[in-house]
């Protein structure tokens, strides 16, 4: 079982949603944090917060994970500040919805920045540190349901997270015999700011909270699991995903969320 106490966990997009209920929950298992996001202020806010309620380290670094090199950056912080990163949470990313040709190239071009570069050059930045001791070690990247289908009207941020489902699968069995732990959290629909910031209509469908995400994941990491999915609807589509070909749930999918003005 994966030990909290006394460690350190870096997590991106920390400032809301997902990556603020992560810090919640590792700091009330008495883990040290580094948060990084854009928003200074709320992650300021956060970090006094936690350190307040549990007496824990909460070190703030503001990177925008849409720029080249930085992975870098952050690394240079974490050895500046002569931190040791024990828990890596990649969780940062955003979508965009609406037909390929109307959307913004050079948002979707940030889409790929951060949810798929910044995650590849922030493992790789951090590996070594976590290589020390990679038994008591681990690195959560969180994909989506998204990973397990075509997604037309977000074709970018589906075909990212399908890369970070492969990506990270992969990258557990590479360093299964070093111990060091990978697991790949597929939340679905979330509580978050994810449908404003993306443009999709919210829709009617049941969405779970930040913090069941979360609890899905923490138990998932303390099972040893490499692969979690979130929610039992959500896990009974994955399933069925393996059993249809892409083609047909594409036409599906596109039918399901096509835009009103089409």
């Amino acid at each position: 079982m994966f030990s909290y106490r006394g460690k350190t966990a870096l997590i991106t997009g920390a400032s809301s949603g997902i990556g603020a209920e992560f810090a919640r929950a590792l700091a009330a298992r008495h883990m040290n944090l580094v948060l990084v996001a854009r928003s200074t202020g709320r992650m300021n806010a956060l970090a006094t917060e936690l350190q307040q309620q549990y007496g824990i380290q909460a070190d703030v670094i503001t990177a925008d994970l849409s720029k080249e090199g930085i992975a870098q950056y952050i690394l240079q912080e974490v050895q500046e500040r002569q931190l040791n990163i024990d828990l890596l949470i990649n969780n940062a990313a955003f979508g965009l919805f609406g037909r390929f040709e109307t959307l913004s190239i050079e948002q979707e071009h940030q889409q790929m920045m951060v949810g798929v570069v910044a995650v590849v050059d922030l493992t790789h930045a951090l590996l070594s540190q976590l290589l020390k001791n990679p038994a008591e070690s681990a690195i959560i990247n969180v994909a989506s349901m998204a990973a397990f289908n075509p997604t037309p009207y977000m074709t970018v941020y589906g075909a990212s997270k399908a890369f970070i489902l492969s990506f990270s699968l992969a990258l557990a069995e590479e360093y299964r015999q070093q111990g060091l732990h990978v697991l790949t959290l597929c939340p679905g629909a979330t509580e978050t700011a994810f449908f404003e910031t993306s443009g999709e209509m919210a829709g009617s469908e049941e969405k779970r909270t930040p913090m069941q995400v979360v609890n899905t994941g923490l138990q998932a990491l303390e099972a040893g699991q490499t692969f979690a999915v979130d929610g039992r609807r959500n896990r009974l589509m994955a399933s069925l995903s393996n059993l249809l070909p892409d083609p047909f749930t594409a036409r599906i999918m596109e039918r399901m969320v096509r835009p009103h003005e089409s």
